[in-house]
């Protein structure tokens, strides 16, 4: 692969975006923009190319591993996040004080459950087909492993839960259910709010304390047949 200063000037992402509009430039061109400039060792066509490869590979991949940190390198995410931060004046840090390498250890409060703690909610042959035509599962990704990951959106009222407690510095994505070896698991629902939410206090997980059971009987209902 060419680097960037290796480009013509007219195929190079940034003066391409100016002459061409958005539409003409691939996921890893943008990226390049965005990013502006490479990191040691790599040039900014390689380290996009890379980012966008991570972005596809999936939770089971990528993002369970990294929230995992056993094989996790800091210093990749903190480069690339220099220059994004370079990009956009104004951009200011998370709240959130806790470590990378405490995510596979940590527990909103002891007895809490950790990462490792996952939930088995169904089993069989016919996982797969159960949740298709689904309306709550709202993506559907095959991993390289051979395992499928799809998103499941909350029914009403587990899905207002947000109004109890506000979005304060949270991640609210579709719940990550994960298929693998004819079995389904997820994210115990304590530890996974607790991380969507790292200023969670304790009287608002109180506040809420009925919904990690609720999130538990609609992952295990989405593979019943005919729901």
């Amino acid at each position: 692969m060419k680097k960037i200063a290796e480009l013509y000037k007219k195929d190079k992402p940034r003066e391409k975006l100016i002459s061409k509009g958005v539409e003409a430039l691939k996921n890893e061109e943008l990226m390049a923009v965005l990013i502006g400039s490479g990191v040691q060792g790599n040039d900014v066509r390689k380290l996009s190319k890379e980012i966008i490869s991570v972005l596809n590979a999936g939770l089971d991949g990528v993002s369970l591993e990294t929230l995992s940190q056993k094989k996790y390198d800091k210093n990749i995410p903190m480069a690339i996040l220099k220059k994004i931060k370079a990009n956009f004046e104004g951009l200011i840090n998370s709240k959130d004080k806790l470590k990378y390498q405490m995510l596979s250890n940590y527990q909103f409060m002891i007895g809490m459950p950790r990462y490792e703690d996952m939930i088995e909610v169904a089993m069989g042959s016919d996982l797969l087909k159960n949740i298709q035509g689904k309306s709550q599962v709202v993506f559907q990704q095959k991993l390289p492993n051979g395992a499928i990951l799809f998103g499941m959106q909350f029914r009403e009222p587990t899905q207002k839960f947000p109004y109890q407690i506000g979005t304060n510095n949270a991640v609210l994505l579709p719940y990550p259910v994960l298929i693998k070896e004819k079995k389904a698991y997820i994210m115990n629902p304590k530890y996974y709010i607790s991380i969507m939410y790292p200023l969670l206090k304790m009287s608002q997980f109180m506040a809420i304390s009925t919904i990690p059971g609720a999130i538990l009987k609609e992952a295990q209902s989405v593979f019943r047949k005919g729901r």
